[in-house]
C-alpha cells in the first residue's frame, strides 16, 4: 500500500514537473525579444535614462514580476544599447526619408543655434511639410549637430547641406524660418548658390525673435544704441549672479535702477538663494515665481505675471503697468509658435 502511493505521489510530481515546464515554454514564447528592444529604446531616449538601466537589480525585477522568464531572455549589458539606439535611429531616419521624398509640397526648414549648459553649440535642424498619405502638416527634427569653432553662415552652410544630401532633399528645399543674425544671412546664401534659388523669396523672419527684440528694448533702452548697453548689461548681470558674493551684490545694485522689475528681478533671485527661505516661500504662497533670463522677454512677463498674483501693493503699480503692456506681445507669441499637438 506504502508503495502504491509513493507510485502514485511520484507519478502526481512528475505530472506537476511536465506542467510547470510546459508554463515555462508559453512564458517564453510571449516574450519578444524585438519588441522590448524597441520599447527600451522609446525609454531610454524619451526621458533620457543612463544606458545602465538595463543592469539594474530594480530593473530585472519589475520584469520578474511581469514575467519571471523575460530577465534570461532580453537585453542584460549596457555594452547593447548604443548598437540598439543606433538600430532604431536607421529605422526611423529610413522612415522619415520615404515621407520627405512623397511629401505633398517643397520640405521647408526652422534652424536655430543653441548653447548647452557644459559649452556645446548645437545647431537644430527641423523639417515641416505636408505628409502624402495623411494630407497632414507635419514636422520632424532632421538634424541636431555639434557645431565646432566659429558660427559662420558658411559653416553652418556646409552641416546644413551635408544633412540635406543625407535625406536626399537637394531638390526639394522650401522656404527658411531662423533669428535676424547675420550669420543666416551668408548661410541662406551659400545653400541658395548650392540649391538655386533666390534668398529673398525664400527666407522668412522669426516673428517670435522680432517681437522679443522690440519688447527688450521698450523694458530696457530708450533709442537702438541705449537698447544694444541695456541688453549686454542685462545679460553681463545674469552672468554675474553666478558669481561670487561682491559680484552679485553688485549684480543686484544694477538691477534695481530698471525700477520695479529689477527690483522683483532681484526678489525672484533672493528667494532661492537660501533652502529655507525657497522652502517657506513655497509654502506661503503655493508656487515659485520663475526667474526672467536675458534672451527671452516672454520670462519677464511670467514673471510679473505671477507676482501680481500675490502682491498688490502700491510701488508694484509700474509692475501692473509693464504687465498690461505685454500681454498682447505674449498672446502674439505664444499664437505664432503653436502648433497642432503630433504633427
Amino acid at each position: 500500500m506504502a508503495c502504491r502511493g509513493g507510485r502514485l505521489f511520484e507519478q502526481q510530481a512528475a505530472r506537476q514537473e511536465g506542467h510547470d515546464i510546459e508554463q515555462e515554454h508559453h512564458l517564453l514564447a510571449a516574450v519578444d525579444d524585438e519588441l522590448y528592444n524597441q520599447a527600451l529604446v522609446n525609454l531610454l531616449t524619451a526621458h533620457s535614462l543612463p544606458h545602465s538601466l538595463v543592469e539594474w537589480p530594480e530593473w530585472y525585477a519589475m520584469l520578474h514580476t511581469v514575467n519571471y522568464m523575460a530577465p534570461g531572455v532580453v537585453t542584460q549589458s549596457r555594452g547593447q544599447v548604443p548598437k540598439l539606439l543606433e538600430a532604431s535611429f536607421i529605422t526611423h531616419r529610413e522612415k522619415l526619408r520615404s515621407k520627405l521624398k512623397s511629401s505633398l509640397t517643397k520640405v521647408h526648414f526652422s534652424i536655430d543655434i543653441w548653447s548647452s549648459p557644459n559649452h556645446h553649440s548645437l545647431l537644430g535642424i527641423v523639417t515641416h511639410f505636408i505628409d502624402r498619405e495623411y494630407r497632414q502638416l507635419r514636422k520632424a527634427l532632421l538634424a541636431l549637430r555639434e557645431l565646432e569653432g566659429a558660427h559662420s553662415g558658411e559653416a553652418i552652410a556646409e552641416t546644413f547641406l551635408t544633412v540635406i544630401d543625407s535625406y536626399g532633399l537637394h531638390d526639394q528645399v522650401g522656404y527658411f524660418t531662423f533669428d535676424n543674425a547675420y550669420s543666416n544671412d551668408t548661410m541662406l546664401q551659400a545653400v541658395a548658390k548650392a540649391c538655386d534659388f533666390d534668398t529673398a523669396h525664400r527666407r522668412l523672419r522669426c516673428n517670435g525673435h522680432i517681437i522679443n527684440l522690440a519688447v527688450q528694448a521698450f523694458l530696457f533702452g530708450r533709442n537702438k544704441d541705449a537698447s544694444d548697453e541695456a541688453l549686454r548689461q542685462v545679460s553681463q548681470l545674469s552672468k554675474n549672479e553666478q558669481e561670487g558674493i561682491a559680484e552679485r551684490r553688485d549684480a543686484a545694485t544694477a538691477w534695481r535702477r530698471h525700477g520695479a522689475l529689477g527690483m522683483l528681478h532681484n526678489l525672484v533671485v533672493w528667494i532661492p538663494s537660501s533652502s529655507q527661505r525657497y522652502q517657506a516661500f513655497s509654502k506661503a504662497a503655493g508656487r515659485i515665481i520663475p526667474q526672467d533670463n536675458s534672451t527671452r522677454w516672454n520670462s519677464c512677463y511670467t514673471e510679473g505675471d505671477i507676482s501680481l498674483d500675490y502682491l498688490h501693493p502700491e510701488h508694484w503699480q509700474e509692475l501692473q503697468e509693464i504687465h498690461d503692456f505685454l500681454q498682447p506681445f505674449h498672446e502674439i507669441t505664444t499664437g505664432n509658435s503653436c502648433h497642432v499637438c503630433g504633427s
